[in-house]
């Protein structure tokens, strides 16, 4: 819930206390004084630019956003991940599990420390993961959209490079 305007003969302490909205806006408005006001719920983030009006008027504009504010400056993370489709589970699981039944586990029963056995079996299915389900890389960076994970962002450069060699 918000509430604004022109507390020109209000009082903020007042209307917060018999409505329990809270004062966004903490720089002068007009002149020195705070004449203009926006109010709101405390659980809610907002972002409050108070800008000169670009209309004539001795009130200065409020700008409020509930958007978080992105960083000026682009940093990028690269993000590995494995990825896996329907359309490739059925015969990529069907190969893992082909060389999962034709394993020869002597190798780790003849030998008599059971943390060498540990790890030579982990170096065989890990090798075997990687074969399979083999590791990607993209870049995410501060500008992208949150919904943009690195499975999106994969697929989406995957049909870029698709449509730039005229195959979709």
């Amino acid at each position: 819930m918000l509430l604004g305007g022109d507390f020109n003969q209000l009082d903020v302490a007042e209307i917060t206390l018999q409505t329990g909205l809270f004062p966004l806006v903490n720089i002068p408005t007009q002149g020195i004084k705070r004449l203009d006001m926006l109010m709101s719920m405390p659980p809610q983030r907002h972002t409050i630019k108070v800008v000169e009006p670009t209309a004539r008027s001795n009130h200065r504009a409020i700008i409020a956003s509930t958007r978080v504010q992105c960083a000026r400056v682009k940093l990028s993370e690269k993000r590995i991940f494995r990825r896996s489709t329907p359309s490739q589970v059925l015969h990529i699981y069907a190969a893992l599990l082909n060389h999962l039944r034709n394993y020869d586990s002597s190798a780790l029963t003849s030998t008599a420390d059971p943390e060498r056995a540990w790890e030579l079996f982990y170096d065989t299915i890990n090798g075997w993961l990687n074969l399979f389900y083999p590791f990607h890389q993209v870049t995410i960076t501060s500008k992208d959209p949150a919904y943009i994970t690195p499975v999106v962002k994969y697929l989406l450069r995957r049909k870029n490079h698709l449509m730039r060699s005229g195959r979709m």
